[in-house]
C-alpha cells in the first residue's frame, strides 16, 4: 500500500467546536463574510434539525428556535468582538500571545543608529 512508509504526523493542536453550546470561548473567529453560507450548509442537514418521523425523541437540535439560537450566539459573540458573526472554539491548552497589547507590534522596529 503506497505511503506506508510516511513519517506519523501529529497535530499541533485540537480546536472543538460546538453547534448546540454556549459556553466561554478560548478565542473567536469572524465569520461574518461566510455567514450566509453557513446557513445554506446547516439547511443542507434539515432532517437533522427537524425530523420528519412523527416518532423522532424532541432534543435541542429539534427545538423550532435552534436556527434562531444559533444565528443569536453568532450574533453575539460577533458583537463582543466586532464583527457581524463569530464563532467561538475551545483549545485545552493556554494560548500564548507574545505580549498583552492586543494591536502592539510583536517584533519591535529596527533601530536605526543615529548620529
Amino acid at each position: 500500500m503506497e505511503g506506508d512508509d510516511a513519517a506519523p504526523w501529529r497535530a499541533d493542536w485540537v480546536v472543538y467546536y460546538f453547534i448546540n453550546d454556549s459556553v466561554p470561548v478560548s478565542f473567536a473567529v469572524d465569520v461574518s463574510a461566510h455567514y450566509d453560507r453557513k446557513q445554506r450548509a446547516l439547511a443542507c442537514y434539515r432532517t437533522q434539525f427537524a425530523p420528519s418521523d412523527p416518532g423522532s425523541v424532541p432534543t435541542r437540535l429539534t427545538a423550532p428556535a435552534f436556527a434562531q439560537l444559533i444565528e443569536s450566539r453568532d450574533r453575539h459573540l460577533g458583537a463582543l468582538t466586532g464583527a457581524a458573526f463569530a464563532e467561538g472554539l475551545i483549545v485545552r491548552e493556554p494560548l500564548v500571545r507574545p505580549h498583552a497589547m492586543k494591536g502592539l507590534n510583536p517584533q519591535p522596529p529596527a533601530r536605526e543608529d543615529r548620529p
